[in-house]
């Protein structure tokens, strides 16, 4: 019996923003004509009017700080992501909730980044307290994720297994849970312009010498796979988010901005 291939799913501008540029979409129909195998959707943010026939995966509070409705054609629109920071201050609260409750009035689904931080001082502008962070292999990150009891909302790489265990990618934009995962950055698009908090692709290309890979097709190390690391374990019980809230609550004598 012959045994299925796997889609191949192309995100587009993984480490860049796709900017909805005429350049940009000449360049993609040309990727497309000479790479038939595989499924294109686009990475963006809503500072850019949306256009096109791909697929689109839009972040909708880039800033952390305030809600960037999406405007122009959002027909294509598949998935909002948003991202999700544990103790937020209030304006950054009042983002998250503002791009939540657009999502639902539009019918979008949503798709949970949990938020890490490359700098304390970066983490102590938008979150009341270090909450919930633990400094593991080079940033900040959130040790226990937090689930909302709604199907609308799903979560990048929850497991910190890489892709192949997460598939939202693949799911919301060709509803393939078995699809491989692959990326591109356009040489149209150039590096991205937005100056988002701690941004990880700027990290990456100090680290390259200021650059990053463009025109290439190939699967970095998340989208192969890796195995995960646990950030919190009280002896032999796992919390949920919520028991972690009311332990930590509880030991601190105080209440978290949730």
């Amino acid at each position: 019996m012959k045994v299925k291939e796997k889609m191949k799913v192309l995100r587009v501008d993984t480490f860049t923003n796709f900017n909805y540029t005429d350049k940009e979409f000449k360049q993609l129909e040309k990727i497309e004509q000479s790479n038939q195998d595989y499924k294109i959707f686009v990475n963006s943010n809503s500072f850019n009017e949306l256009s096109g026939k791909y697929p689109i995966v839009v972040t909708i509070n880039p800033h952390l700080t305030k809600f960037v409705e999406p405007k122009g054609d959002l027909d294509m629109v598949r998935a909002a992501r948003i991202k999700y920071i544990c103790d937020p201050k209030p304006e950054v609260k009042k983002a998250f909730e503002d791009a939540v409750a657009w999502c639902k009035s539009n019918r979008v689904p949503i798709l949970i980044t949990y938020m890490r931080f490359r700098k304390l001082e970066t983490l102590k502008k938008y979150c009341r307290s270090k909450f919930n962070y633990i400094w593991a292999k080079n940033y900040f990150r959130q040790g226990i994720k937090k689930k909302w009891d709604d199907p609308n909302f799903h979560y990048c790489d929850a497991k910190e297994k890489g892709c192949p265990e997460c598939m939202n990618c693949a799911k919301l934009t060709y509803f393939d849970s078995n699809a491989e995962v692959y990326s591109t950055n356009l040489s149209s698009s150039g590096m991205c312009k937005f100056n988002c908090p701690d941004c990880y692709v700027k990290t990456i290309s100090q680290w390259h010498h200021g650059t990053i890979s463009f025109d290439k097709i190939n699967q970095n190390t998340k989208q192969k796979g890796k195995k995960n690391f646990k950030l919190y374990k009280y002896g032999q019980r796992q919390l949920t988010f919520d028991k972690y809230v009311e332990f930590k609550n509880k030991k601190q004598g105080g209440e978290t901005n949730e």
